[in-house]
């Protein structure tokens, strides 16, 4: 997902409509700059417990994070190794098969 374009503002001569303006700039530049809203969802990944499961998560960057979005068992699944610009790796409490946001 891309990240959002600078608001386009609209020159009026009318103050009330120039704050707003300003406050939906600085609320549009916060949004944009969160890392949760940016990366990829890696669908239907098998788990063996015990077993490290290598993801390539098709970010071209190192990611700032993951997030188990599905799951198809009751499993602790957590990272296995370290994050680089294009895997990560995950591993499981018991065998389950996930689906994860990498962001």
């Amino acid at each position: 997902m891309a990240k959002p374009t600078e608001l386009q503002r609209h020159d009026a001569q009318d103050r009330d409509l120039g704050e707003l303006q300003d406050r939906l700039a600085e609320f549009a530049q916060q949004v944009s700059e969160c890392p949760l809203l940016v990366g990829n969802t890696v669908e239907d990944i098998a788990i063996v417990a015990g077993t490290p499961e290598t993801v390539y998560h098709k970010l071209d960057r190192t990611p700032e994070g993951w997030l188990v979005v599905r799951r198809s068992a009751s499993a602790v699944v957590f990272e296995s190794g370290t994050f680089d610009a294009t895997e990560i790796t995950l591993d499981a409490s018991a065998n389950v098969t996930v689906t994860v946001w990498v962001y």
